[in-house]
């Protein structure tokens, strides 16, 4: 049996991938949602509500990237995903490493994401270049 909330978090990914913003505005992410992104680049920070975590997902777009989730696991308030994901930045840079997400879930929504890389300041100098750093 699949846990729900291993489930919502697939749901989440999949609307990112297929751009459907609005249905994870609607019924993914719960209204005071946030996400804490840690670094020094300019998607860093923490990104609250809906609209402010979709914007994030947008910026994360302006990368070719792919990943790959390598485990899961949950119990009834969070989810802990370990992923390893390739970025291209298009300058023949990339960025090759893991990383591990905690979502926390509230009534049936992400109400809280934190994530971690591997590697913060590689983190920082991809994002830095391919965001440019306002």
């Amino acid at each position: 049996m699949t846990n729900p909330n291993i489930e919502l978090i697939r749901r989440f990914w999949a609307g990112y991938a297929t751009g459907d913003l609005e249905g994870l505005r609607a019924t993914v992410l719960a209204p005071d949602a946030v996400w804490h992104v840690p670094g020094s680049h300019p998607l860093a920070g923490c990104h609250r509500g809906p609209e402010g975590i979709t914007t994030y997902l947008q910026g994360l777009a302006t990368g070719d990237f792919t990943a790959d989730v390598w485990y899961a696991g949950a119990d009834e308030k969070h989810v802990v995903e370990v992923h390893h994901c390739v970025s291209h930045r298009g300058d023949g840079s990339d960025i090759d490493m893991d990383w591990v997400l905690v979502f926390r879930i509230e009534e049936e929504r992400i109400a809280e994401i934190r994530h971690f890389p591997a590697d913060q300041a590689a983190v920082d100098e991809f994002f830095n270049v391919l965001v440019g750093n306002n």
